[in-house]
């Protein structure tokens, strides 16, 4: 299974990448990406996260003719 790999070298990003890996490993929802599991390593912090295909959602926004109001997004 291929997975995607957040890698933070920097001490003061990694608690918020440790906040990110305990608030992803209570999620369980179809629209978010599955959290695998948190490495720290002696080159930093590795977060492993079921890789998607499709992208990014920054990037899918971004790229969508049309505009999203902040109902839209709730929506999603």
């Amino acid at each position: 299974q291929d997975v995607a790999l957040k890698h933070i070298k920097d001490t003061s990003a990694q608690v918020k990448m440790q906040e990110e890996a305990v608030l992803l490993s209570a999620l369980n929802h179809m629209n978010i990406v599955r959290y695998f599991g948190l490495a720290s390593l002696s080159d930093g912090l590795w977060l492993v996260l079921e890789f998607v295909s499709d992208g990014s959602l920054d990037k899918l926004l971004l790229d969508f003719p049309e505009k999203f109001d902040q109902n839209d997004l709730m929506q999603m």
